[in-house]
Order: C-alpha cells, then sequence, then structure tokens
C-alpha cells in the first residue's frame, strides 16, 4: 500500500480548501490536497462574482477576470428590483479555481487528483487512488 506523508491533509481543491493548503505550505507545513476530481473548478458549482477586494489577496496570474462589474440589480419575485454598488468582477470560476489550486502547488503543495478518502484505517487516512489502488497518509 502506497503511504503519504504530511503534516496536514486537505480534502478539496476547491477556494476553500486550496486556500487553506496554500496558507498551511507557506507557514512551512508539509501539505497534501486531495481532490476527487480530475480537473479542479469542472464542473462550475458556484456564483461568478468577486469582490474587488479579494482580487489583492490572489497571486498575479489572472486569466479568470472576465469584466469589472460596478454593481449589481436583483430581479425579486414580484417584480422589484433592487440595485446596490458592488464593485467587482465577473470571473470564469474553473479557470479561477484552478489558479488558487496552482498557486498551492507552486508553494510546495502536493495535490492527488481523482483520489477520494475512504476513511480511517485504524487511526490514519485511507485513500482510492486513480488508479483504484488504496493509500494512507501518516
Amino acid at each position: 500500500m502506497n503511504q503519504f506523508s504530511c503534516d496536514i491533509l486537505v480534502v478539496g481543491a476547491g477556494p476553500a480548501g486550496s486556500s487553506a493548503a496554500l496558507a498551511a505550505a507557506r507557514e512551512g507545513a508539509r501539505v497534501l490536497m486531495v481532490e476527487r476530481k480530475a480537473k479542479t473548478g469542472v464542473p462550475v458549482r458556484c456564483a461568478e462574482y468577486m469582490p474587488a477586494p479579494l482580487l489583492g489577496k490572489i497571486g498575479p496570474e489572472r486569466e479568470f477576470i472576465v469584466q469589472a462589474v460596478r454593481g449589481m440589480r436583483t430581479f425579486l419575485p414580484g417584480g422589484e428590483v433592487k440595485e446596490m454598488v458592488a464593485p467587482g468582477f465577473t470571473i470564469r470560476r474553473d479557470l479561477f479555481d484552478q489558479t488558487l489550486a496552482h498557486t498551492a502547488t507552486d508553494a510546495g503543495v502536493k495535490t492527488l487528483f481523482s483520489t477520494r478518502i475512504l476513511g480511517q484505517d485504524p487511526d490514519r487516512p485511507l485513500l482510492k487512488m486513480s488508479d483504484g489502488s488504496l493509500a494512507c497518509v501518516e
């Protein structure tokens, strides 16, 4: 059985997982991130709006930006329209998620795609790898 050694195991390479993995790696932790999908961010599962202040927290790769947004208009049931100032960006969410995961990898995070957490054996997380083999995390 394959074995992986890490200080921190992160489950999921979406924005939360990739950000957590990146923060831990930048603090010197050995991080293993596992993602059940073959590719991060596909299919898109969430909104494609990013508030402007968040952009400064992301590295220089910004191919995910589609256009700048000054505000939002929401059409409510019954015909009411709500407008609000909301400077930010519409983004390609798949590329955004991939950028975060790539940034984590560049910081030293080891990422395993097409990998599932099966449980514990008995005190170590057990992984099912993309090829069907099993691995444990020390």
